[in-house]
């Protein structure tokens, strides 16, 4: 099992390894007789403890890494230290945080993330899986710097950011309800605010963002090409009808569809996980494009392009059928 590898590869006890990992031993005796209770956080920490001692075993360093990573009293602090601090403190300043606001949010004491943040202390596995659950971010990105911080996991977050338009309509037009799953609460998905977003180059896919009540947000997978390179092959005709109806029939379920152009930077920065997309979608204008468009008003055809007069064409001829 992971735990006693742990132990065995760095030669210390079940006492010690609970000291670093900040929590208690009955914890990680209880992993020998149900090791499903190891969350997946922890085995991250675990084979990354692993990891480092291999490495700081060929250069002969190992007793000092050690030292510095149980009790942070190493004063030669390793780049993987520094880089998980500078990611914590990356995830403060997105939230605006002082060391106090994190305490508060987090319920770790302010004297233990100052001596955390200053290198005094090495960052515990449960001080991070606090990070990681209040902020909901990334643990793959917190503990080893991989993919992005904002990476939308579906087995962290948001059951439905799996899902294409068309599963978030028959979400929506059964009021919450996955229906073709099961019917209980547990498949209820309470949505907040819906978005459709547009780069203001008019060079990328047009994409959907759905933010549900408890504050996830989930970008759809669905790309449409309701841009400057629209060829509008028949698979792009569907889906932008798809779109289009979609849109029709939120809105007459009750739900207000934010409609949005965003810089191509904040574009890029709501798809690729690298910043939280409230604050980028606070950056957005209103998209009087694909008001327009939706509307179909074809009075500012000349405000776009070819590509746009195409479009309302498709969705023009579509509503007279």
């Amino acid at each position: 099992m992971l735990h006693n590898e742990v132990c065995e590869k760095i030669g210390i006890t079940r006492e010690e390894l609970a000291k670093i990992l900040g929590i208690s031993k009955n914890t990680i005796d209880a992993w020998s007789s149900y090791p499903d209770r190891m969350m997946t956080t922890t085995k991250v920490a675990l084979s990354l403890m692993i990891e480092n001692h291999e490495l700081k075993a060929r250069l002969g360093n190992f007793s000092k890494f050690l030292n510095s990573f149980s009790y942070g009293i190493c004063n030669d602090i390793s780049q993987e230290h520094k880089s998980i601090i500078e990611r914590v403190k990356f995830v403060m300043k997105e939230y605006e945080l002082t060391s106090m606001g994190l305490s508060q949010k987090i319920g770790v004491s302010f004297g233990d993330i100052e001596k955390i943040l200053s290198f005094k202390e090495y960052p515990t596995v449960d001080f991070l899986e606090k990070i990681h659950a209040n902020f909901k971010i990334n643990d793959k990105w917190l503990f080893y710097g991989e993919l992005t911080p904002f990476y939308v996991n579906p087995d962290f977050l948001s059951n439905y950011c799996r899902y294409t338009i068309s599963d978030l309509r028959d979400v929506i037009l059964n009021n919450g309800v996955v229906n073709y799953h099961t019917t209980d609460d547990a498949n209820k998905i309470q949505i907040s605010e819906i978005y459709i977003i547009h780069s203001a180059s008019y060079k990328q896919y047009t994409k959907v963002v759905v933010l549900s009540e408890s504050g996830d947000y989930a970008v759809l997978k669905d790309n449409f090409c309701i841009d400057d390179n629209s060829v509008l092959f028949a698979t792009e005709e569907k889906d932008i009808l798809r779109l289009y109806e979609f849109y029709r029939q939120t809105s007459r379920k009750g739900y207000r569809i934010k409609l949005l152009s965003l810089d191509d930077e904040d574009y890029r920065d709501l798809l690729d996980g690298n910043h939280r997309i409230d604050r980028t979608l606070l950056k957005g204008n209103f998209s009087y494009m694909l008001y327009d468009l939706f509307d179909l008003n074809d009075s500012n055809l000349d405000n776009y392009g070819e590509w746009y007069s195409k479009i309302m064409k498709l969705l023009k001829a579509y509503r007279k059928k």
